[in-house]
């Protein structure tokens, strides 16, 4: 009873943007006749159709020119030297230290190494493994 419910529901949703043909026609009328709920179904999304056909869906004049004007503003925002100065000023200069604090490492150790990357002078992987007893 339950699947004949769902089919005859399937159908009757189908018969709201297609042509059904004489068998299904006829098989939906005599699902509706037996099953009462299939006809406030069917007023119900008749109902909801219409008053979603009924609603003006334009947009105001300009809409689109506006719309556009809002998605430039926000992708010119979204770039970091476009961004208020200040904030351009603060993260330039912490990038000008973090380079010259990398440089005084190299110059200072004498090397290039990843050591000398971390700060390491002379490291001995045995020693480190008996701190953790």
């Amino acid at each position: 009873m339950k699947t004949e419910v769902k089919k005859l529901k399937k159908l009757l949703y189908r018969s709201f943007d297609t042509t059904l043909n004489k068998k299904e026609q006829l098989e939906l009328q005599k699902g509706m006749e037996q099953y009462p709920e299939l006809t406030d179904e069917k007023n119900s999304v008749a109902s909801l159709r219409h008053r979603l056909f009924k609603q003006d869906s334009s947009f105001s004049a300009g809409f689109e020119d506006q719309l556009m004007d809002k998605i430039r503003e926000n992708k010119a925002a979204s770039n970091i030297f476009t961004i208020k100065p200040t904030f351009r000023a603060v993260a330039l200069s912490g990038v000008a230290a973090i380079v010259v604090v990398l440089i005084s490492v190299y110059f200072i150790d004498g090397s290039l190494t990843i050591d000398s990357l971390m700060g390491i002078n002379s490291y001995n992987p045995d020693l480190g493994m008996l701190t953790f007893f």
